[in-house]
C-alpha cells in the first residue's frame, strides 16, 4: 500500500530547503531507555485503551474474549485487557498453517494468564482445498474463510450461546482497508460476535514499547527476522519472509515450493514466477509487474478447456479488506481471457472491463474480478448477493468457453443484443444485463 499510494496511507518524512545535520546520540541506548523516554506518551495511550475496553464491556454486555494469534498486536490487547478486566477467555484458531513456535507461545500465554483457552484446529483444511482454489493471493484469500473464520465460528457456537465480545489486535496503520474500519463492529459472518479494537490508533512502535515495558513473552519468530506472525504462507507476507522459510523451516518451505512449481507447470508459468513470489497476486502491482516485464517473465496463465468445467466456491466476511461479504471461486485451470472478451458473455452478468489477464464486472453494488488463473472473486453487501452474483459470473465464463452456437439465447434476448459469429454466441453493447440468456443456456442447464 505504501509503495502504490502517494499520500494518506502512512507517514512519510518531508522537508523543504537544504538537509540539516542530524543530532544522533553517541550510542549505548537500550530499549529500556526508549521505553523511559516515551513513558508519558505510552501512559496516555494505555489509559485511552483501558477506558475503551471498560466502556465497550459495560455497553455490549456479552461474555468477554480476547482473540490471540501469537502476534504482537494481539499480545498487547491481551495484556491491556488483563489490566482492567478479570473475567475473560482466550480464543485461538489454529489454521493448520501456524509456526511451531506460535503453538508453543500460545501454550506459554495460556499458562501465564491462567485464562480458559478456546481453540479449534483446522488441521489439513488448507492442503485439502488448495487444488480446488489454487494458491491464495492478496485478491483471493479463500484460506481465511476455510482455515480461520470456519474454526472461529465453531468455537463461538460451541462455547457462547448468546455470542461474545472479542477484543482484537487490529490497527489502522496495518493497511488501507483497516484504516477505514470501525473500532467496534458486529461480525456478519461469525454469529453473535461483536469485535472491538482497543489499539486501533497505535503504531507498531507503540506496541513494541508497551511489550518491552510490561515484559510479556512475545513470539520468538520476531527475533528470527519475521515481520508478521500468522499463517506462514500468507500471500500478504513479504518475499523476504517467504525466502527466510528455507532457513528456519525448510520442510514447510519445500511443501509450499513443490506445490507452487507443480501449479506453475500446469498453468504454463515458469519457475521464475514462483521464485520471485509472483504467485502472491492475481494481478501484479504496477511496480512488481514492471520487474516481471524487464525480466521477461510470463505472468499470464495459459491452458485449454477439456471436458467438464468444475468450479469450487467459498464465501464469507472479508476480515482484512473493506467490509461487505465476498465469495472466492476457481475453475482450477487457466482461462482464455481473449475468448471471454470477444464473446461479450460477461455482459449478461453486468458491465465488464478488461486489462491484460483480468476482467472485472459490476452490476449495481455487486462487483467481481475474473483472472486468467481461473480464479473469480465477487463482492456484495451480503452473502446471498455475493454468491448470486458469483454464480452469474461463473456461468457467463462457462458459456464463453463452452458455447457451441446453438442460438437458443438469440431468440430469448428481449433487447436483440445477441448474434451468432463463428459458431459462438456474441453479446453486444446494447445488453441490459437481465441475465435471461444465462438461465436458458443449455451449457448452464446441462453442463
Amino acid at each position: 500500500d505504501m509503495l502504490e499510494h502517494k499520500r494518506g496511507v502512512g507517514v512519510k518524512t518531508r522537508w523543504k530547503g537544504k538537509p540539516e545535520k542530524l543530532s544522533i546520540p553517541e550510542g549505548g541506548q537500550t530499549w529500556d531507555d526508549a521505553v523511559k523516554a516515551n513513558s508519558d506518551i505510552l501512559e496516555r495511550f494505555e489509559e485511552k485503551a483501558h477506558s475503551f475496553i471498560k466502556n465497550v464491556n459495560e455497553t455490549v454486555k456479552k461474555p468477554v474474549t480476547v482473540s490471540y494469534s501469537g502476534g504482537k498486536d494481539s499480545l498487547a490487547v491481551l495484556q491491556l485487557t488483563s489490566e482492567c478486566l478479570e473475567d475473560f477467555d482466550l480464543l485461538f484458531a489454529d489454521t493448520g498453517l501456524e509456526f511451531p513456535e506460535t503453538i508453543e507461545n500460545v501454550k506459554e500465554i495460556e499458562e501465564l494468564y491462567g485464562k480458559p483457552l478456546r481453540t479449534k484446529d483446522a488441521k489439513e483444511a488448507f492442503w485439502d482445498s488448495v487444488d480446488n482454489f489454487g494458491p491464495p493471493s492478496v485478491e483471493a484469500r479463500w484460506c481465511c474463510k476455510v482455515c480461520k473464520l470456519g474454526p472461529i465460528t465453531q468455537i463461538i457456537e460451541d462455547n457462547y450461546d448468546n455470542g461474545c465480545l472479542t477484543f482484537i489486535g487490529q490497527r489502522k496503520y496495518e493497511s488501507d482497508a483497516r484504516a477505514k474500519s470501525e473500532r467496534v463492529w458486529k461480525n456478519p459472518w461469525v454469529g453473535n460476535q461483536v469485535g472491538a479494537a482497543p489499539i486501533q490508533d497505535w503504531t507498531a512502535m507503540h506496541v513494541w514499547l508497551y511489550i518491552f515495558k510490561t515484559g510479556v513473552p512475545y513470539n520468538l519468530m520476531y527475533e528470527r527476522g519475521f515481520d508478521r506472525i500468522g499463517c506462514w504462507l500468507c500471500p500478504s507476507s513479504s518475499l523476504a519472509d517467504i525466502v527466510r522459510l528455507k532457513e528456519t523451516h525448510p520442510q514447510m518451505e519445500k511443501r509450499l515450493n513443490d506445490y507452487l512449481l507443480e501449479y506453475a507447470e500446469r498453468m504454463g508459468l515458469s519457475k521464475e514466477w514462483v521464485e520471485h513470489g509472483f504467485w502472491r497476486w492475481q494481478n501484479l502491482p504496477p511496480a512488481i509487474a514492471e520487474v516481471a516485464k524487464k525480466k521477461g517473465i510470463n505472468i499470464i496463465p495459459k491452458g485449454e478447456v477439456k471436458g467438464n468445467l468444475s468450479f469450487a466456491v467459498t464465501s464469507g466476511y472479508r476480515p482484512c479488506r473493506e467490509g461487505g461479504m465476498s465469495a472466492e471461486g476457481s475453475f482450477g485451470i487457466a482461462l482464455d481471457m481473449e475468448l471471454i472478451e470477444d464473446t461479450g458473455q460477461l455482459r449478461a452478468a453486468g458491465k465488464p472491463a478488461y486489462i491484460e489477464g483480468v476482467a472485472s464486472v459490476q452490476h449495481e453494488d455487486d462487483r467481481a474480478q475474473i483472472f486468467a488463473s481461473g480464479t473469480i472473486t465477487a463482492r456484495g453487501n451480503d452473502e446471498k448477493s455475493a454468491r448470486k452474483f458469483m454464480t452469474n459470473v461463473e456461468r457467463s465464463v462457462r458459456r464463453a468457453l463452452k458455447c457451441m452456437g446453438c442460438g437458443v439465447c438469440v431468440g430469448k434476448c428481449p433487447n436483440s443484443s445477441i448474434t451468432i459469429e463463428n459458431e459462438k454466441a456474441v453479446i453486444g453493447k446494447t445488453c441490459i444485463h437481465c441475465g435471461i440468456c444465462i438461465d436458458i443456456c443449455p451449457i448452464v442447464k446441462f453442463g
